[in-house]
């Protein structure tokens, strides 16, 4: 996995995120990423909800699924 580098996750290309899962760190998945911009992901989750969360609270990337740095009730505070 693609680890942090001083507080925020190396990515060498943010386009392979699409559609890629995302768990919390404790473990719990979150969605799908469907977009991106300079500075956050937004994540399509089940029920219609959407996140969008700073690409610094992305701890790893293995190239297939992302592991965010925050726990699911940290999540909270970035639903839309």
């Amino acid at each position: 996995m693609a680890s942090s580098r001083s507080g925020e996750c190396y990515v060498p290309d943010w386009v392979r995120l699409a559609y890629r899962g995302v768990r919390t760190k404790d473990g719990k998945p979150v969605g799908v990423i469907d977009s991106d911009d300079e500075h956050f992901i937004l994540v399509l989750a089940p029920r219609s909800r959407e996140y969008k969360i700073p690409k610094s609270s992305i701890e790893a990337f293995d190239g297939f699924k992302v592991q965010l740095g925050i726990t699911a009730d940290e999540l909270r505070r970035y639903l839309l």
